[in-house]
């Protein structure tokens, strides 16, 4: 169908195959909610912030060179079966 379930809708966590970036869509995305991740992610000592940095440049790693939207769109479809 063309149509594939992916637990992320962001493509670093699609990349990662995990959370990296949070993602908190439709009613999961609450004021409150959303103040308690940025306040993590921007205290550059919190742990949160410091595996997000970490997981990032793994990313980075994993999409190498320039060329990465065409080596990101194979993943994907390999991802998809």
């Amino acid at each position: 169908s063309g149509l594939a379930r992916v637990p992320w809708a962001g493509l670093v966590n699609l990349v990662a195959e995990r959370e990296v970036a949070p993602e908190r869509l439709q009613h999961r995305a609450t004021p409150k909610r959303l103040a308690a991740l940025l306040l993590d992610l921007v205290e550059p000592a919190s742990r949160a912030a410091a595996e997000q940095r970490v997981t990032l440049a793994a990313v980075r790693r994993r999409l190498g060179s320039p060329g990465a939207a065409t080596r990101v769109a194979d993943l994907v479809e390999e991802f998809m079966g």
